[in-house]
């Protein structure tokens, strides 16, 4: 949840919702302005009968805004993903349609009380010359590999099915953009390019040193952005030292980088790295836990420095520094 939280706080912003949006589906082009959005209330409505009852079953997008587009505006919605969701194209589409639905409620409260409507227009609350605002979703996810469907065809079993009746099941393709799999980031114009490119090099320590030496944004950071890295990597190990790297407002991931792979206990650090190579794994984490617990390290940052040093997880790191403090 921690990780869903912080992505929405950091695509909130306009200009990075607008950068994102122009970057994934404009290639780059400026087609969405931050002024031409619009926030938009993230909770829908499913009507359910139930027991000859009406039922709502609230639903919750993560991010939804309407953008202008000359005369006419669209509805953007994102969808942050840390896991595969297997159901992932029926919930895009109930949000799709739910959303299209409270598009259609508003326009028939304005019909009721026309008058010089037609028998169709009646019944249907919706006049013949009337139009719903297209919806588009986009489904962000922060895993390895996405190994879910990617339409709602995927989902059905079409077995003994013919072909020819096949062809009349509608289909409904989710739109999903897998982070560490973006090529170019050039196409983002904020700090979204940043971010991106940190996840894409954050289990490889030299092309992230490499990273941040070559691009002098990642000197001064916007927080939200600053903490959607710490949480996407290591939160521990990143949020324990913000404050120290942080200067008007701004935080120098460069200097955090430093803190962490050039600090005074470095020689510690490596001094165990190589009991590990030699003695084994274990032994090396233990030599290492001990050494920092003896100078007085902070448990969060001896579990950061196990996780960014040894490739553990986060639990794991945990583990050794309960086993052996």
């Amino acid at each position: 949840m921690d990780k869903d939280l912080t992505a929405k706080e950091c695509f909130s912003v306009d200009e990075r919702y607008a950068d994102l949006i122009n970057g994934l589906l404009f290639n780059g082009e400026q087609r969405v302005q931050p002024a031409d959005l619009q926030e938009l209330d993230s909770q829908l409505w499913s009507k359910q009968r139930r027991k000859k009852k009406n039922k709502y079953r609230p639903m919750y997008r993560d991010l939804i805004r309407k953008s202008a587009f000359g005369v006419n505006f669209a509805l953007l919605g994102i969808e942050n993903q840390l896991l595969v969701h297997y159901l992932m194209p029926l919930r895009t589409m109930e949000y799709d349609a739910a959303e299209y639905r409270r598009q259609a409620v508003k326009i028939a409260k304005l019909v009721e009380s026309m008058n010089g409507l037609s028998d169709a227009e009646f019944i249907s609350k919706f006049r013949k010359n009337d139009k719903l605002r297209p919806c588009i979703t986009i489904v962000l996810y922060y895993g390895e590999d996405w190994d879910g469907a990617k339409t709602l065809h995927e989902l059905l079993d079409f077995t003994d099915i013919p072909a020819d009746l096949r062809r009349y099941v509608n289909d409904y393709p989710v739109h999903i953009f897998n982070v560490l799999e973006i090529n170019n980031t050039e196409v983002f114009k904020t700090d979204i390019k940043q971010i991106f490119d940190f996840l894409q090099c954050a289990k490889d320590k030299e092309r992230l040193k490499e990273l941040i030496e070559k691009d002098s944004a990642y000197q001064q950071m916007e927080e939200e952005a600053y903490d959607m890295i710490a949480a996407f990597t290591n939160e521990e190990m990143y949020i324990s030292i913000k404050d120290r790297c942080k200067k008007e407002g701004k935080v120098d991931m460069c200097q955090a980088l430093r803190e962490l792979m050039e600090d005074s206990k470095l020689v510690g650090m490596e001094e165990g790295i190589e009991k590990g190579i030699e003695k084994g794994i274990e032994k090396g984490i233990e030599a290492f836990v001990r050494d920092k617990v003896e100078d007085g390290v902070e448990e969060s940052r001896i579990v950061g420095k196990l996780v960014f040093f040894f490739d553990l997880s986060t639990d794991k790191a945990r583990e050794y520094v309960e086993k052996y403090r």
